[in-house]
């Protein structure tokens, strides 16, 4: 019973190990493509929210921030869009 119980433990360590892995790498992937197109994506990893890792302190936009920044981008878009077209 003890060795099934190990061996259900370990099996699990690994399952956990994968799922973070492939997370983490569909984060890079999302991260890098949003860079391209001037997004935002998530600043926590799955391995962060299982495991209740806490946010850093001031690392949160403020609202008149976040509102800036769109602000911003729709100006250039919309200007982007005026040369075009």
């Amino acid at each position: 019973m003890i060795d099934h119980c190990i061996n259900f433990l370990n099996k699990s360590d690994e399952d956990t190990a994968l799922k973070v892995y492939i997370t983490d790498a569909l984060k890079a992937v999302v991260e890098n493509t949003s860079k391209l197109a001037g997004g935002v994506t998530m600043r926590k990893r799955f391995y962060d929210l299982i495991n209740d890792v806490p946010e850093e302190e001031g690392s949160e936009e403020k609202a008149e921030e976040i509102k800036n920044r769109i602000k911003e981008k729709l100006e250039r878009l919309g200007k982007e869009g005026a040369q075009n077209g």
